[in-house]
Order: structure tokens, then C-alpha cells, then sequence
């Protein structure tokens, strides 16, 4: 029991560091991601040995893998990249899936609340569609995160994986 909540308190203090650095400077630095993989490395190692080290490194190649080809399609930054990969050497490979499936749902929940919400966002999906470019994303071509300006709203990623992250891992802490 104390190895899961080592690993919950861990995961949430990341997440939270993670999520507040997102909003404020529209980045997830490197620093931050290297706390948590290391944190993760070490929670691996202290709950289980040379196997949760194993599924600790399986965790962080899978959370890489995960994003990289959104990433290489400039759909995601190289941070939420990295910050996915910390994050499953955190909760390692089996629950790093069910959590990012559990923050796309969310994202995509939330993406589609800020379309009918906002006008200027609303607009911008349709043009997107309707081109049938890279799939839908409410950032700015440039890549600039949650602000409202006159032209709508970005959702930083680390956002909703943050709440699949915590969500999951809560969902398992408890039982």
C-alpha cells in the first residue's frame, strides 16, 4: 500500500508542477520532465526492484512512443513529448495506457467544449476540416497555449493527460 501511494503523491506533485508551467509559460521544461523520470526511476526501483525499474523504463519508451508521431506531425510540442515519457516512468507501461486513453478523452471533451463555446475556435475547425489538413488542433499555428486573445482559446495538452494521469492512478490507489 505505501509503494501506490508513494507512486500517487509522486505522479500528482509532478502533474501539478507540470500543469502550472504549462498555463504560465506555454512550456513543460526540460528540468521538470528530468525530476519526474528520475522520480520515477527511483519510486521503480524502491517499490519492486530490477522488475519496477523494468516496468518504469518500459513506462517512459512507451509514453515517447505514444507521441512522438503527433509530435513529428506538429501536433503536439516536444515537451508534452517528454512530459508523457516522465509520466510513465512514473505509473509505468500498463497504467501509462488506460491514463493516456483516459487525458485523449478528456482532451478531446474539453477541445470540443472550447469549439462550441468560442466562435473564433469554431471557425478555425471548420476551415481545418473542411481543408482536410492535420487534424484538429485549437492552438495557434504557431503553437502558443491556453490565452484568450481575440482569436480563441489553446488548451495546453499537459492539461488533460495530467487529469487521465491522476485519475487513473487515483482509481488504482484506492482499490
Amino acid at each position: 500500500m505505501m509503494e501506490g501511494a508513494a507512486t500517487f503523491v509522486t505522479l500528482i506533485v509532478f502533474c501539478t508542477a507540470v500543469v502550472i508551467s504549462d498555463i504560465r509559460t506555454r512550456k513543460v521544461p526540460n528540468a521538470l520532465n528530468i525530476i519526474g523520470f528520475g522520480a520515477g526511476i527511483m519510486v521503480g526501483l524502491l517499490k519492486g526492484g530490477a522488475f519496477q525499474l523494468v516496468n518504469s523504463i518500459l513506462g517512459a519508451l512507451l509514453g515517447l512512443g505514444i507521441l512522438l508521431i503527433p509530435f513529428l506531425l506538429k501536433m503536439v510540442g516536444g515537451g508534452d513529448v517528454k512530459f508523457l515519457a516522465a509520466a510513465g516512468a512514473i505509473t509505468g507501461w500498463r497504467l501509462l495506457c488506460i491514463s493516456f486513453l483516459a487525458g485523449a478523452v478528456m482532451g478531446g471533451f474539453l477541445g470540443f467544449t472550447v469549439i462550441v463555446i468560442n466562435p473564433h475556435a469554431r471557425k478555425r475547425a471548420i476551415i481545418k476540416l473542411t481543408a482536410l489538413s492535420t487534424p484538429l488542433s485549437l492552438s495557434h499555428p504557431s503553437g502558443k497555449p491556453l490565452e484568450k486573445n481575440g482569436k480563441g482559446l489553446r488548451l495546453p495538452y499537459a492539461v488533460p493527460l495530467s487529469l487521465g494521469l491522476i485519475l487513473c492512478s487515483g482509481i488504482r490507489f484506492i482499490r
